[in-house]
Protein backbone atom coordinates (compact mmCIF):
# COMPACT_ATOMS: atom_id res chain seq x y z
CA UNK A 1 0.00 0.00 0.00
CA UNK A 2 1.29 3.29 -1.35
CA UNK A 3 0.20 6.92 -1.01
CA UNK A 4 -1.56 9.08 -4.15
CA UNK A 5 0.65 11.12 -5.89
CA UNK A 6 -1.84 14.03 -6.56
CA UNK A 7 -2.20 13.78 -2.75
CA UNK A 8 0.19 11.77 -0.16
CA UNK A 9 -2.17 11.76 2.84
CA UNK A 10 -4.49 9.35 0.83
CA UNK A 11 -3.31 5.87 0.91
CA UNK A 12 -3.21 3.74 -2.68
CA UNK A 13 -3.69 0.10 -2.41
CA UNK A 14 -4.06 -2.82 -4.62
CA UNK A 15 -7.33 -4.42 -4.78
CA UNK A 16 -8.48 -7.66 -6.53
CA UNK A 17 -12.30 -7.63 -7.64
CA UNK A 18 -13.56 -11.07 -8.80
CA UNK A 19 -17.22 -11.26 -9.94
CA UNK A 20 -18.32 -13.75 -13.28
CA UNK A 21 -20.48 -10.61 -14.43
CA UNK A 22 -18.47 -7.98 -16.35
CA UNK A 23 -21.05 -5.43 -16.31
CA UNK A 24 -20.61 -5.35 -12.27
CA UNK A 25 -16.90 -6.12 -12.55
CA UNK A 26 -16.59 -3.13 -14.01
CA UNK A 27 -18.57 -1.17 -11.97
CA UNK A 28 -16.18 -1.76 -8.77
CA UNK A 29 -13.03 -1.58 -10.96
CA UNK A 30 -13.98 2.02 -11.85
CA UNK A 31 -15.06 2.85 -8.70
CA UNK A 32 -11.77 2.48 -6.73
CA UNK A 33 -9.87 3.47 -10.24
CA UNK A 34 -11.45 6.64 -10.03
CA UNK A 35 -9.92 7.27 -6.50
CA UNK A 36 -6.31 6.32 -7.74
CA UNK A 37 -5.96 2.56 -6.70
CA UNK A 38 -4.39 -0.23 -8.37
CA UNK A 39 -7.10 -3.17 -9.69
CA UNK A 40 -6.96 -6.72 -10.74
CA UNK A 41 -9.72 -8.96 -12.37
CA UNK A 42 -10.93 -11.97 -12.26
CA UNK A 43 -13.92 -13.83 -13.83
CA UNK A 44 -14.08 -16.52 -11.10
CA UNK A 45 -12.82 -17.39 -7.78
CA UNK A 46 -10.17 -20.39 -8.97
CA UNK A 47 -8.32 -17.76 -11.03
CA UNK A 48 -8.74 -15.12 -7.74
CA UNK A 49 -6.93 -17.88 -5.88
CA UNK A 50 -4.08 -17.94 -8.90
CA UNK A 51 -3.56 -14.50 -9.08
CA UNK A 52 -3.15 -13.84 -4.93
CA UNK A 53 -0.42 -16.89 -5.23
CA UNK A 54 1.89 -14.35 -7.24
CA UNK A 55 0.52 -11.13 -7.00
CA UNK A 56 -0.66 -9.94 -3.79
CA UNK A 57 -3.70 -6.99 -2.68
CA UNK A 58 -4.23 -5.01 0.09
CA UNK A 59 -7.97 -5.90 -0.34
CA UNK A 60 -10.12 -8.36 -1.96
CA UNK A 61 -13.93 -7.80 -3.31
CA UNK A 62 -15.78 -10.93 -4.41
CA UNK A 63 -19.15 -12.35 -5.72
CA UNK A 64 -21.03 -14.05 -3.60
CA UNK A 65 -21.92 -16.49 -6.23
CA UNK A 66 -19.59 -17.59 -9.03
CA UNK A 67 -18.71 -20.71 -11.32
CA UNK A 68 -15.76 -23.45 -9.95
CA UNK A 69 -14.96 -21.59 -6.72
CA UNK A 70 -17.87 -19.18 -5.76
CA UNK A 71 -16.75 -15.84 -3.26
CA UNK A 72 -18.22 -18.27 0.06
CA UNK A 73 -15.60 -20.76 -0.12
CA UNK A 74 -12.46 -18.60 -1.83
CA UNK A 75 -13.34 -16.23 1.82
CA UNK A 76 -12.52 -19.20 3.36
CA UNK A 77 -9.51 -20.95 2.03
CA UNK A 78 -8.15 -16.98 2.49
CA UNK A 79 -8.92 -16.93 6.01
CA UNK A 80 -7.77 -20.66 6.80
CA UNK A 81 -4.40 -19.89 5.00
CA UNK A 82 -1.98 -18.34 7.99
CA UNK A 83 -0.45 -16.43 4.92
CA UNK A 84 -3.63 -14.43 4.08
CA UNK A 85 -6.00 -14.81 6.87
CA UNK A 86 -5.34 -11.04 7.92
CA UNK A 87 -6.53 -10.24 4.17
CA UNK A 88 -9.80 -7.83 4.30
CA UNK A 89 -12.21 -9.75 2.13
CA UNK A 90 -15.60 -7.88 1.56
CA UNK A 91 -18.31 -9.98 0.20
CA UNK A 92 -21.00 -8.64 -2.46
CA UNK A 93 -24.23 -10.52 -3.47
CA UNK A 94 -27.43 -9.65 -5.01
CA UNK A 95 -29.34 -11.27 -1.85
CA UNK A 96 -30.18 -9.20 1.31
CA UNK A 97 -31.79 -12.31 3.51
CA UNK A 98 -31.64 -15.60 4.04
CA UNK A 99 -28.36 -17.69 3.83
CA UNK A 100 -26.13 -15.24 1.95
CA UNK A 101 -25.57 -13.50 5.21
CA UNK A 102 -25.22 -16.44 6.91
CA UNK A 103 -22.70 -18.08 4.98
CA UNK A 104 -20.91 -14.46 4.88
CA UNK A 105 -20.86 -14.53 8.58
CA UNK A 106 -19.84 -18.54 8.38
CA UNK A 107 -16.86 -17.89 5.77
CA UNK A 108 -15.00 -15.11 7.91
CA UNK A 109 -15.96 -12.13 6.06
CA UNK A 110 -15.08 -8.49 7.02
CA UNK A 111 -17.63 -6.81 5.27
CA UNK A 112 -21.21 -8.07 3.78
CA UNK A 113 -22.50 -5.62 0.99
CA UNK A 114 -25.59 -5.78 -1.24
CA UNK A 115 -25.09 -5.02 -4.27
CA UNK A 116 -27.33 -1.48 -5.76
CA UNK A 117 -27.51 -0.57 -2.47
CA UNK A 118 -24.20 -0.19 -1.24
CA UNK A 119 -22.09 -0.82 -4.49
CA UNK A 120 -21.06 2.51 -3.78
CA UNK A 121 -19.88 2.61 -0.32
CA UNK A 122 -17.61 -0.49 -1.74
CA UNK A 123 -14.47 1.86 -1.42
CA UNK A 124 -15.18 3.45 2.05
CA UNK A 125 -15.56 -0.18 3.04
CA UNK A 126 -11.87 -1.46 2.36
CA UNK A 127 -10.46 1.78 3.29
CA UNK A 128 -12.22 1.68 6.77
CA UNK A 129 -10.69 -2.13 6.97
CA UNK A 130 -7.47 -1.41 6.12
CA UNK A 131 -7.15 1.60 8.62
CA UNK A 132 -7.86 -0.47 11.27
CA UNK A 133 -5.43 -3.02 10.29
CA UNK A 134 -2.21 -3.98 12.18
CA UNK A 135 1.19 -2.76 10.62
CA UNK A 136 2.15 -5.97 9.77
CA UNK A 137 1.83 -7.30 6.11
CA UNK A 138 -1.45 -8.64 4.69
CA UNK A 139 -0.38 -11.62 2.85
CA UNK A 140 2.96 -13.54 4.24
CA UNK A 141 4.76 -13.44 1.15
CA UNK A 142 7.34 -15.76 2.13
CA UNK A 143 4.14 -18.80 2.87
CA UNK A 144 2.40 -17.94 -0.50
CA UNK A 145 1.83 -21.44 -2.59
CA UNK A 146 3.11 -21.61 -5.99
CA UNK A 147 0.92 -20.81 -8.85
CA UNK A 148 1.79 -24.18 -10.68
CA UNK A 149 0.44 -25.97 -7.45
CA UNK A 150 -3.12 -24.22 -8.13
CA UNK A 151 -4.92 -25.94 -10.29
CA UNK A 152 -8.23 -27.00 -10.28
CA UNK A 153 -6.93 -30.74 -8.79
CA UNK A 154 -5.30 -28.36 -5.94
CA UNK A 155 -8.04 -26.25 -5.16
CA UNK A 156 -10.36 -28.94 -4.37
CA UNK A 157 -7.61 -30.81 -2.18
CA UNK A 158 -7.63 -27.00 -0.54
CA UNK A 159 -11.03 -26.67 -0.11
CA UNK A 160 -11.58 -30.32 1.51
CA UNK A 161 -9.18 -29.50 3.91
CA UNK A 162 -10.90 -26.27 4.85
CA UNK A 163 -14.08 -28.62 4.87
CA UNK A 164 -12.00 -30.84 7.73
CA UNK A 165 -10.73 -28.26 9.24
CA UNK A 166 -14.54 -26.91 9.78
CA UNK A 167 -15.34 -30.59 11.05
CA UNK A 168 -12.34 -30.51 13.51
CA UNK A 169 -13.52 -27.23 15.03
CA UNK A 170 -17.58 -28.31 14.95
CA UNK A 171 -15.93 -31.63 16.99
CA UNK A 172 -13.65 -29.54 19.14
CA UNK A 173 -16.51 -27.40 19.96
CA UNK A 174 -19.10 -29.86 20.80
CA UNK A 175 -16.51 -31.89 22.78
CA UNK A 176 -14.87 -29.49 24.84
CA UNK A 177 -18.54 -27.95 25.71
CA UNK A 178 -19.46 -31.96 26.56
CA UNK A 179 -16.99 -31.49 29.73
CA UNK A 180 -19.32 -28.91 31.33
CA UNK A 181 -21.64 -31.75 32.50
CA UNK A 182 -19.43 -34.31 32.96
CA UNK A 183 -16.20 -31.88 34.72
CA UNK A 184 -17.14 -30.14 37.32
CA UNK A 185 -13.65 -28.56 38.66
CA UNK A 186 -11.66 -26.04 36.56
CA UNK A 187 -8.56 -28.05 37.00
CA UNK A 188 -10.31 -30.96 35.86
CA UNK A 189 -11.52 -29.37 32.92
CA UNK A 190 -8.19 -28.20 31.74
CA UNK A 191 -7.06 -31.51 31.78
CA UNK A 192 -9.61 -33.24 30.11
CA UNK A 193 -8.47 -30.08 26.98
CA UNK A 194 -5.12 -31.05 27.57
CA UNK A 195 -5.71 -34.92 26.72
CA UNK A 196 -7.84 -33.40 23.42
CA UNK A 197 -4.89 -31.57 22.09
CA UNK A 198 -1.39 -33.87 22.86
CA UNK A 199 -1.85 -35.57 19.84
CA UNK A 200 -1.49 -32.63 17.95
CA UNK A 201 2.09 -31.29 19.75
CA UNK A 202 3.93 -34.80 20.29
CA UNK A 203 6.59 -35.12 20.22
CA UNK A 204 6.26 -31.86 21.73
CA UNK A 205 4.33 -29.72 25.09
CA UNK A 206 1.32 -28.23 26.25
CA UNK A 207 0.44 -26.48 29.23
CA UNK A 208 -2.49 -24.57 30.85
CA UNK A 209 -1.46 -22.15 33.34
CA UNK A 210 -4.68 -20.87 35.34
CA UNK A 211 -6.14 -19.02 38.26
CA UNK A 212 -7.30 -20.89 40.96
CA UNK A 213 -9.61 -20.62 44.06
CA UNK A 214 -6.59 -21.07 45.97
CA UNK A 215 -3.44 -19.57 43.73
CA UNK A 216 -2.10 -20.26 40.03
CA UNK A 217 -1.96 -23.81 39.03
CA UNK A 218 -0.17 -25.26 35.71
CA UNK A 219 -1.11 -28.31 34.21
CA UNK A 220 1.01 -30.14 31.37
CA UNK A 221 1.74 -32.80 29.19
CA UNK A 222 4.56 -33.67 27.42
CA UNK A 223 6.54 -36.34 24.54
CA UNK A 224 9.93 -37.59 25.05
CA UNK A 225 11.76 -35.08 23.49
CA UNK A 226 11.00 -32.34 26.12
CA UNK A 227 13.56 -32.52 29.27
CA UNK A 228 13.66 -30.72 32.12
CA UNK A 229 15.40 -27.58 30.89
CA UNK A 230 12.45 -27.01 28.30
CA UNK A 231 9.74 -27.53 30.50
CA UNK A 232 11.09 -24.66 32.59
CA UNK A 233 11.14 -22.80 29.26
CA UNK A 234 7.42 -23.27 29.00
CA UNK A 235 6.74 -22.81 32.72
CA UNK A 236 8.36 -19.63 32.60
CA UNK A 237 6.68 -18.44 29.90
CA UNK A 238 3.75 -19.42 31.22
CA UNK A 239 4.08 -17.53 34.15
CA UNK A 240 5.08 -14.16 32.25
CA UNK A 241 2.02 -14.21 30.36
CA UNK A 242 0.21 -15.36 33.21
CA UNK A 243 1.54 -12.10 34.67
CA UNK A 244 1.67 -14.22 38.11
CA UNK A 245 4.67 -13.72 39.82
CA UNK A 246 6.58 -16.11 41.78
CA UNK A 247 6.79 -19.71 42.32
CA UNK A 248 4.01 -21.95 41.76
CA UNK A 249 3.46 -25.74 41.26
CA UNK A 250 2.88 -27.08 37.54
CA UNK A 251 2.41 -30.75 37.48
CA UNK A 252 3.83 -32.64 34.38
CA UNK A 253 2.55 -35.84 32.45
CA UNK A 254 5.11 -37.85 30.07
CA UNK A 255 3.26 -39.22 27.09
CA UNK A 256 4.60 -41.70 24.45
CA UNK A 257 5.36 -40.95 21.03
CA UNK A 258 3.01 -41.77 18.12
CA UNK A 259 5.17 -43.17 16.33
CA UNK A 260 8.57 -45.02 17.03
CA UNK A 261 10.19 -42.67 15.27
CA UNK A 262 8.67 -39.65 15.94
CA UNK A 263 10.74 -38.57 18.97
CA UNK A 264 12.55 -35.04 17.81
CA UNK A 265 11.26 -32.18 17.30
CA UNK A 266 13.51 -30.60 13.63
CA UNK A 267 11.76 -26.86 13.70
CA UNK A 268 10.35 -26.08 17.23
CA UNK A 269 8.10 -22.99 17.98
CA UNK A 270 7.58 -21.58 21.44
CA UNK A 271 3.92 -19.98 21.60
CA UNK A 272 1.15 -18.84 23.59
CA UNK A 273 -2.11 -18.21 23.53
CA UNK A 274 -5.06 -16.43 25.40
CA UNK A 275 -7.53 -18.73 27.22
CA UNK A 276 -11.14 -16.61 27.15
CA UNK A 277 -13.96 -14.87 25.88
CA UNK A 278 -12.92 -12.07 23.55
CA UNK A 279 -15.09 -9.50 25.88
CA UNK A 280 -13.89 -11.01 29.55
CA UNK A 281 -10.42 -10.70 31.59
CA UNK A 282 -8.04 -13.74 30.38
CA UNK A 283 -8.31 -16.54 32.69
CA UNK A 284 -5.72 -18.57 31.94
CA UNK A 285 -2.69 -19.19 29.04
CA UNK A 286 -2.47 -22.07 27.02
CA UNK A 287 1.64 -22.33 26.09
CA UNK A 288 2.43 -25.37 22.64
CA UNK A 289 6.04 -26.36 22.53
CA UNK A 290 5.46 -27.83 18.78
CA UNK A 291 6.94 -28.49 15.26
CA UNK A 292 6.22 -24.94 13.67
CA UNK A 293 4.73 -26.72 10.24
CA UNK A 294 1.69 -28.30 12.75
CA UNK A 295 1.52 -24.58 14.70
CA UNK A 296 0.78 -23.52 11.05
CA UNK A 297 -1.90 -26.23 10.06
CA UNK A 298 -3.51 -26.03 13.79
CA UNK A 299 -3.56 -23.18 15.00
CA UNK A 300 -7.07 -22.10 14.23
CA UNK A 301 -8.26 -25.33 16.56
CA UNK A 302 -5.72 -24.06 19.06
CA UNK A 303 -7.37 -20.67 19.10
CA UNK A 304 -11.09 -22.28 19.08
CA UNK A 305 -10.01 -24.97 21.78
CA UNK A 306 -8.64 -21.92 24.05
CA UNK A 307 -11.97 -19.79 23.16
CA UNK A 308 -14.23 -22.96 23.75
CA UNK A 309 -12.14 -23.73 27.31
CA UNK A 310 -12.49 -20.31 28.36
CA UNK A 311 -16.09 -20.18 27.87
CA UNK A 312 -16.17 -23.48 30.29
CA UNK A 313 -14.40 -21.60 32.98
CA UNK A 314 -15.99 -18.48 33.06
CA UNK A 315 -19.29 -20.80 33.50
CA UNK A 316 -17.51 -22.63 36.62
CA UNK A 317 -16.60 -19.29 37.77
CA UNK A 318 -20.14 -17.96 37.44
CA UNK A 319 -21.51 -21.49 38.83
CA UNK A 320 -18.76 -20.97 42.17
CA UNK A 321 -20.46 -17.54 42.21
CA UNK A 322 -23.97 -18.46 42.19
CA UNK A 323 -23.76 -21.44 44.50
CA UNK A 324 -21.86 -18.78 47.55
CA UNK A 325 -24.46 -15.97 46.25
CA UNK A 326 -27.56 -19.04 47.56
CA UNK A 327 -25.03 -19.96 50.56
CA UNK A 328 -24.95 -17.07 51.60
CA UNK A 329 -28.82 -16.03 50.97
CA UNK A 330 -29.51 -19.49 52.88
CA UNK A 331 -27.47 -17.94 55.76
CA UNK A 332 -29.14 -15.17 55.54
CA UNK A 333 -32.88 -16.33 55.40
CA UNK A 334 -31.79 -18.80 58.55
CA UNK A 335 -30.52 -15.51 60.85
CA UNK A 336 -33.94 -13.80 59.41
CA UNK A 337 -35.40 -16.64 61.05
CA UNK A 338 -33.95 -16.67 63.76
CA UNK A 339 -34.68 -13.20 64.45
CA UNK A 340 -37.72 -13.16 63.96
CA UNK A 341 -38.02 -15.97 66.38
CA UNK A 342 -35.94 -14.18 69.18
CA UNK A 343 -37.85 -11.04 68.43
CA UNK A 344 -41.00 -12.82 69.67
CA UNK A 345 -40.10 -15.13 72.12
CA UNK A 346 -38.36 -12.01 73.88
CA UNK A 347 -41.54 -9.95 73.56
CA UNK A 348 -43.41 -12.70 74.91
CA UNK A 349 -41.05 -13.45 78.08
CA UNK A 350 -40.68 -9.87 78.67
CA UNK A 351 -44.40 -9.62 78.86
CA UNK A 352 -44.56 -12.60 81.20
CA UNK A 353 -41.34 -10.87 83.13
CA UNK A 354 -43.17 -7.62 83.61
CA UNK A 355 -46.17 -9.08 85.08
CA UNK A 356 -44.38 -11.47 87.70
CA UNK A 357 -42.20 -8.80 88.77
CA UNK A 358 -45.25 -6.72 89.31
CA UNK A 359 -47.11 -9.08 91.65
CA UNK A 360 -43.23 -9.96 93.57
CA UNK A 361 -42.84 -6.21 94.37
CA UNK A 362 -46.68 -6.42 95.36
CA UNK A 363 -45.75 -9.56 97.77
CA UNK A 364 -43.07 -7.96 98.94
CA UNK A 365 -44.57 -4.75 100.42
CA UNK A 366 -46.67 -7.30 102.23
CA UNK A 367 -45.89 -7.78 105.95
CA UNK A 368 -44.55 -11.73 105.93
CA UNK A 369 -41.47 -13.36 108.12
CA UNK A 370 -37.94 -12.77 107.13
CA UNK A 371 -37.49 -16.10 105.37
CA UNK A 372 -40.26 -15.07 103.36
CA UNK A 373 -38.77 -11.95 102.33
CA UNK A 374 -35.58 -13.18 101.18
CA UNK A 375 -37.26 -16.13 98.92
CA UNK A 376 -39.15 -12.74 97.11
CA UNK A 377 -36.15 -10.99 97.34
CA UNK A 378 -34.41 -13.76 95.51
CA UNK A 379 -37.21 -14.25 92.79
CA UNK A 380 -37.39 -10.91 91.91
CA UNK A 381 -33.30 -10.98 91.29
CA UNK A 382 -33.81 -13.79 88.84
CA UNK A 383 -36.46 -12.05 87.17
CA UNK A 384 -34.54 -9.41 86.84
CA UNK A 385 -31.88 -11.09 85.39
CA UNK A 386 -34.45 -13.30 82.74
CA UNK A 387 -35.53 -9.63 82.14
CA UNK A 388 -32.12 -8.78 80.51
CA UNK A 389 -31.51 -11.59 78.54
CA UNK A 390 -34.48 -11.00 77.22
CA UNK A 391 -33.69 -7.38 76.48
CA UNK A 392 -30.27 -9.05 75.07
CA UNK A 393 -32.51 -11.38 72.69
CA UNK A 394 -34.19 -8.38 71.00
CA UNK A 395 -31.26 -6.45 70.80
CA UNK A 396 -29.54 -9.74 68.71
CA UNK A 397 -32.26 -9.34 66.25
CA UNK A 398 -31.65 -6.34 65.23
CA UNK A 399 -35.73 -5.66 66.29
CA UNK A 400 -35.58 -3.61 69.37
CA UNK A 401 -37.22 -0.71 69.35
CA UNK A 402 -35.19 2.54 68.62
CA UNK A 403 -35.41 6.75 69.34
CA UNK A 404 -33.07 7.77 67.11
CA UNK A 405 -31.81 11.41 67.49
CA UNK A 406 -28.51 13.38 66.48
CA UNK A 407 -25.96 12.97 68.39
CA UNK A 408 -21.98 13.74 69.10
CA UNK A 409 -19.90 10.16 69.09
CA UNK A 410 -17.35 12.03 70.89
CA UNK A 411 -19.36 12.38 73.60
CA UNK A 412 -20.80 9.06 73.20
CA UNK A 413 -17.05 7.74 73.44
CA UNK A 414 -15.87 9.41 76.11
CA UNK A 415 -18.70 8.46 78.25
CA UNK A 416 -18.38 4.56 77.26
CA UNK A 417 -14.61 4.95 78.66
CA UNK A 418 -15.57 7.14 82.03
CA UNK A 419 -18.20 4.17 82.64
CA UNK A 420 -14.96 1.69 82.55
CA UNK A 421 -12.07 4.04 84.27
CA UNK A 422 -10.44 0.50 85.41
CA UNK A 423 -9.10 -0.10 81.66
CA UNK A 424 -6.23 1.83 80.43
CA UNK A 425 -8.26 3.76 77.57
CA UNK A 426 -5.91 6.15 75.10
CA UNK A 427 -8.84 8.60 73.12
CA UNK A 428 -7.62 9.74 69.64
CA UNK A 429 -10.81 11.21 68.51
CA UNK A 430 -11.02 13.98 65.81
CA UNK A 431 -12.41 17.46 66.76
CA UNK A 432 -15.98 18.77 65.12
CA UNK A 433 -17.45 15.47 63.40
CA UNK A 434 -20.72 15.93 62.63
CA UNK A 435 -23.49 14.40 64.34
CA UNK A 436 -24.80 10.84 63.84
CA UNK A 437 -27.87 9.31 64.26
CA UNK A 438 -29.14 6.80 66.44
CA UNK A 439 -30.29 5.67 70.08
CA UNK A 440 -27.88 6.60 72.51
CA UNK A 441 -28.74 3.81 75.18
CA UNK A 442 -28.45 1.03 72.44
CA UNK A 443 -25.23 2.46 71.22
CA UNK A 444 -23.73 2.76 74.23
CA UNK A 445 -24.56 -0.52 75.38
CA UNK A 446 -22.39 -1.85 71.71
CA UNK A 447 -19.88 0.07 72.97
CA UNK A 448 -19.74 -0.98 76.03
CA UNK A 449 -19.49 -4.77 74.99
CA UNK A 450 -16.76 -3.56 72.43
CA UNK A 451 -14.74 -2.04 75.13
CA UNK A 452 -15.32 -4.65 78.00
CA UNK A 453 -14.15 -7.95 75.34
CA UNK A 454 -11.11 -5.89 74.87
CA UNK A 455 -10.44 -5.23 78.61
CA UNK A 456 -10.97 -9.16 78.90
CA UNK A 457 -8.77 -9.77 75.61
CA UNK A 458 -5.58 -8.17 77.72
CA UNK A 459 -6.59 -9.72 80.88
CA UNK A 460 -3.83 -8.79 84.23
CA UNK A 461 -1.45 -7.97 81.47
CA UNK A 462 -0.38 -4.12 81.07
CA UNK A 463 -1.45 -3.65 77.82
CA UNK A 464 -3.57 -0.73 76.66
CA UNK A 465 -6.90 0.02 74.52
CA UNK A 466 -7.44 2.74 72.02
CA UNK A 467 -10.49 4.60 70.97
CA UNK A 468 -9.97 6.64 67.51
CA UNK A 469 -12.74 8.36 65.57
CA UNK A 470 -12.73 9.92 62.28
CA UNK A 471 -14.56 11.52 59.06
CA UNK A 472 -14.90 8.68 55.77
CA UNK A 473 -15.77 10.73 52.96
CA UNK A 474 -16.18 7.92 50.62
CA UNK A 475 -17.48 4.32 51.93
CA UNK A 476 -14.45 2.66 51.36
CA UNK A 477 -12.59 0.44 53.54
CA UNK A 478 -8.90 1.69 55.27
CA UNK A 479 -8.21 -2.29 55.33
CA UNK A 480 -8.95 -5.09 53.12
CA UNK A 481 -8.31 -7.99 56.08
CA UNK A 482 -10.23 -9.58 58.75
CA UNK A 483 -14.06 -10.37 58.96
CA UNK A 484 -16.63 -8.43 57.61
CA UNK A 485 -20.19 -8.78 59.43
CA UNK A 486 -22.49 -6.25 58.00
CA UNK A 487 -21.92 -3.98 55.08
CA UNK A 488 -20.58 -0.14 54.88
CA UNK A 489 -23.61 2.16 54.78
CA UNK A 490 -23.52 4.32 51.63
CA UNK A 491 -22.17 7.88 51.45
CA UNK A 492 -20.25 9.70 54.30
CA UNK A 493 -19.76 7.97 57.25
CA UNK A 494 -18.34 8.81 61.05
CA UNK A 495 -15.46 5.82 61.81
CA UNK A 496 -15.11 4.97 65.23
CA UNK A 497 -12.26 2.22 65.61
CA UNK A 498 -11.60 0.22 69.02
CA UNK A 499 -8.04 -1.81 69.62
CA UNK A 500 -6.40 -3.51 71.82
CA UNK A 501 -2.71 -5.51 71.91
CA UNK A 502 -4.19 -8.50 73.88
CA UNK A 503 -4.40 -11.91 72.75
CA UNK A 504 -6.01 -11.66 69.89
CA UNK A 505 -8.45 -14.63 67.79
CA UNK A 506 -7.87 -17.43 65.55
CA UNK A 507 -9.35 -17.37 62.52
CA UNK A 508 -12.37 -20.17 64.23
CA UNK A 509 -13.32 -17.62 66.69
CA UNK A 510 -13.13 -14.41 64.84
CA UNK A 511 -15.77 -16.39 62.60
CA UNK A 512 -18.22 -17.11 65.54
CA UNK A 513 -17.42 -14.22 68.11
CA UNK A 514 -20.86 -12.43 67.03
CA UNK A 515 -22.86 -15.72 67.02
CA UNK A 516 -25.97 -15.76 69.91
CA UNK A 517 -24.69 -18.17 72.77
CA UNK A 518 -21.24 -18.54 71.36
CA UNK A 519 -18.11 -17.45 73.96
CA UNK A 520 -15.12 -18.45 74.82
CA UNK A 521 -15.22 -17.59 78.15
CA UNK A 522 -16.14 -20.32 80.72
CA UNK A 523 -19.01 -18.59 82.09
CA UNK A 524 -20.17 -16.45 79.29
CA UNK A 525 -23.44 -16.84 77.70
CA UNK A 526 -22.08 -15.64 74.61
CA UNK A 527 -25.15 -12.62 73.90
CA UNK A 528 -22.57 -9.15 74.40
CA UNK A 529 -21.32 -8.99 70.96
CA UNK A 530 -24.28 -10.43 69.23
CA UNK A 531 -25.93 -8.10 70.62
CA UNK A 532 -23.86 -5.39 69.67
CA UNK A 533 -23.73 -6.44 66.13
CA UNK A 534 -28.10 -6.54 66.41
CA UNK A 535 -27.81 -2.95 67.43
CA UNK A 536 -25.17 -1.91 64.45
CA UNK A 537 -27.62 -3.46 61.77
CA UNK A 538 -30.68 -1.53 62.99
CA UNK A 539 -28.45 1.30 63.02
CA UNK A 540 -27.23 0.58 59.36
CA UNK A 541 -23.94 0.46 60.49
CA UNK A 542 -21.00 -1.56 59.07
CA UNK A 543 -18.68 -3.60 61.55
CA UNK A 544 -15.71 -5.32 60.69
CA UNK A 545 -12.88 -7.20 62.91
CA UNK A 546 -9.15 -7.78 62.57
CA UNK A 547 -7.25 -10.11 64.75
CA UNK A 548 -4.13 -11.69 65.30
CA UNK A 549 -3.20 -14.01 68.30
CA UNK A 550 -0.68 -12.71 70.79
CA UNK A 551 -0.72 -9.15 68.50
CA UNK A 552 -4.42 -7.67 69.44
CA UNK A 553 -7.74 -7.03 68.16
CA UNK A 554 -9.21 -4.20 66.42
CA UNK A 555 -13.01 -3.28 65.76
CA UNK A 556 -13.45 -1.31 62.76
CA UNK A 557 -17.51 0.22 63.08
CA UNK A 558 -18.82 3.20 60.28
CA UNK A 559 -22.12 5.20 61.46
CA UNK A 560 -24.15 6.94 59.31
CA UNK A 561 -24.29 10.44 59.43
CA UNK A 562 -27.55 12.07 60.76
CA UNK A 563 -29.62 13.49 58.15
CA UNK A 564 -29.94 17.54 58.00
CA UNK A 565 -32.95 19.52 59.56
CA UNK A 566 -35.04 20.87 56.58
Amino acid sequence: MSTSESDPSLPVFTVLVADDRLPERNLIKTLFQHRGHRVMEAADGAEALLMLASNPADVVVLDGVMPILDGYQLCRLLKDDPATRHLPVILLTGQAEGLSRFWARICGADRFLLKGRDSTRVVETALGLLANRPGAPLVDRETCVDSQELGIEAIHQRLGKALEHQLLESAMRDTIGHLYTLQRDAADMAGAVLELLHELVLPGAIHLALRGTEGPVGIGLHGGSVGPETRATVEETAHKSLGQGGSWPSTWAQRPPLKESCTELQDPILFSLPVGLPASPTSAWMTLYLERCTFHEYERLFQVACLELGRLLDLVHNRRQLAQAEEALRQAQKVESLALMASGVAHDFNNLFQSIMGNLQVAELSPTDERGKLALARALTAVQKGAVLGRRMSETSGRMWCVTAPMDLNGLVQEVVGAHSHLACTLQLTEALPPIAGDRNHLKLALSHIVENAGEAIGSGTGRITVSTRMCEASLPETHGGRWFTELPMGRTVALTISDNGCGAIEEVLERMCDPFFSTKQFGRGMGLAATLGILRAHGAALQVESRVDEGTRCHIWLPLAEPCA
